[in-house]
């Protein structure tokens, strides 16, 4: 079995906190794809997009993608949220099929995404809806690509964790 796994779902759905557990447990590497796009260009992942925009963003993140493809070793890496919509790293992605999808509920993100305020990148008058709206569509292109889906629905990132653990050794 190869040990290089990628950790999707939506904005605020553990993939951090349950990639560096599951790397803990499986005794192999974490990665967050967000770093290793900032050891790249040298900035924070919200100041690159906000200076150079999405195309540019989605090709460092395919450049970042393509890198982990070269490792050797087995890693977990957790990608951001939005990495189904960028269409060449969501093509890699899908091939490689060795990735984990956390499915955790739309009112369970929600408030958690607008916890400290309604963030920059929901911009309509109706934030809720419109986040509805990329949940559903982003919901069907991770499910898409995903080797395993676990249900992150009221479960902890251990628990999140052992549940992928049990998956991958059945």
């Amino acid at each position: 079995m190869d040990s290089r796994f990628y950790i999707i779902g939506i904005k605020h759905c553990g993939k951090s906190s349950v990639g560096n557990l599951l790397a803990k447990e499986l005794n192999i590497n974490f990665y967050d794809l967000d770093d290793i796009i900032e050891n790249s260009v040298n900035m924070d992942v919200r100041s690159f997009y906000k200076t150079y925009g999405k195309e540019a963003f989605q090709k460092a993140e395919t450049r970042a993608i393509k890198y982990l493809e070269g490792v050797k070793h087995g890693f977990i890496c957790a990608t951001g949220g939005g990495i189904c919509d960028n269409i060449e790293s969501f093509e890699i992605l899908k091939k490689l099929k060795n990735s984990i999808y956390i499915n955790t509920p739309f009112d369970t993100v929600y408030s958690r995404i607008i916890k400290n305020g309604v963030p920059a990148f929901l911009k309509s008058n109706d934030p809720k809806n419109e986040f509805l709206e990329l949940y559903k569509s982003r919901n069907y292109k991770y499910k898409s690509m995903a080797l395993l889906e676990v249900s992150g629905d009221n479960l902890t990132p251990q628990e999140i964790t052992s549940k992928i653990v049990e998956q991958l050794r059945s």
